[in-house]
């Protein structure tokens, strides 16, 4: 095991920073007297730690299946609103202050957890 946070948790991905570090984005999978299931993130120095201390949650609850990349300046979540059926998106330049970008985002009807790769344009448009 390479990380306990100490409650129920799942759906764990990485994103490495521009300043080399990471950040491990997963659901707290916490079922007790308070609705929980939603995403929070530690810092990390290496994957098998030091780690920080946990975040705040910075989705609503019944999200899971974290996706992170890195888009200009920001760095971009994306999750599975499941009860929803659909995606959701948050971004953040401190892993603080988020902004909801779920109106801005489409993913395929029926899409569940995914991933994010990066292609080149030409292979991209020769499947659309």
């Amino acid at each position: 095991m390479l990380f306990d946070p100490g409650t129920d948790s799942i759906d764990f991905t990485w994103l490495r920073l521009t300043d080399g570090g990471l950040r491990l984005i997963y659901k707290d999978e916490t079922h007790d007297t308070e609705t929980r299931r939603w995403l929070v993130s530690r810092s990390a120095a290496s994957p098998t730690g030091p780690f920080g201390p946990v975040s705040a949650p910075f989705t609503k609850p019944m999200t899971e299946g974290p996706t992170a990349i890195r888009l200009g300046d920001r760095n971009m979540v994306y999750y599975d609103v499941y009860e929803q059926h659909r995606f959701g998106g948050a971004s953040t330049t401190d892993f603080v202050h988020w902004t909801d970008e779920s109106a801005r985002i489409r993913f395929p009807e029926n899409a569940r957890h995914g991933t994010v790769v990066r292609v080149p344009r030409v292979f991209a448009d020769r499947i659309a």
